[in-house]
């Protein structure tokens, strides 16, 4: 409805609540400063690792009197929807208002994006000098603040993100493919995603050496200090010890997934 103009700091006027993209993927090799989002800024974002955007209806609120000025919702009926952003407390705006039976619901409208910072501590950006001269590597989330998109620390000591998608080519419902996202061609195949993170304990450990100790890859010939992420391998010489943790998504709205 009201939103198409709205950017929330993120650049693109509209980009928040393009519903035509529920999913999108930025891989590694095609992020650029031109290609990141601006509510994410150049100097947080890690190079070499990916970032995730998901949008979708959150829970349904008890009554329209939940409403919160400037935030974003979705009225969804059963045959239509209506993204707006409320005008006042109370109200949502009178173009996104409209009646089906059975009763119509309002959902909080969520946009959100995971990436890697090089810190985390991100005032005044990361450089040498951020979390007292030892930067690290944490997961952040950017999502709806009211009007704003906000930045939140998700979890420290998370080196890496990489995200996999399945493809169903024989069109029976089920990935036969996995593939980077600067590799898919036809993302109405898009029906899965494989989700990884490279965490690293918070201190280093003076009787390790991840060359020698560390826990052996499957993926490389089971090499010691290698680890392999959604496809990405990524070697380690140094005394953090580390590990790998994936998760494999099927994706309702394969349809409509997308890369930036």
């Amino acid at each position: 409805d009201n939103t198409a103009g709205l950017d929330h700091a993120c650049g693109v006027a509209g980009w928040v609540t393009d519903v035509s993209a529920p999913i999108g993927v930025l891989d590694n090799s095609q992020i650029t400063n031109a290609t990141l989002p601006q509510c994410i800024d150049n100097s947080d974002y890690l190079a070499g690792t990916d970032i995730l955007v998901v949008r979708y209806a959150g829970e349904p609120l008890g009554a329209e009197a939940e409403i919160t000025k400037d935030w974003v919702y979705a009225h969804i009926g059963m045959t239509q929807g209506r993204i707006f952003q409320a005008d006042e407390d109370g109200l949502m705006n009178s173009g996104a208002d409209f009646s089906e039976a059975p009763a119509t619901f309002i959902h909080p409208f969520e946009t959100v994006i995971y990436y890697i910072s090089a810190c985390s501590d991100q005032e005044g950006g990361c450089d040498a000098d951020s979390d007292g001269g030892a930067p690290i590597p944490s997961l952040f989330q950017v999502a709806f603040d009211a009007n704003q998109m906000t930045n939140t620390l998700v979890a420290e000591n998370v080196e890496d993100f990489q995200v996999r998608l399945g493809l169903d080519t024989t069109g029976n419902g089920v990935a036969d493919t996995v593939r980077s996202a600067n590799l898919v061609t036809d993302w109405t195949q898009v029906v899965s995603a494989e989700l990884a993170v490279l965490v690293r304990a918070p201190l280093a450990d003076d009787n390790h050496l991840e060359s020698r100790d560390g826990r052996k890859d499957i993926f490389n010939n089971n090499a010691r200090g290698s680890y392999t992420l959604a496809g990405k391998t990524v070697q380690r010489d140094d005394q953090y010890r580390r590990d790998v943790f994936t998760s494999a998504v099927y994706l309702r709205n394969d349809q409509d997934a997308q890369v930036y």
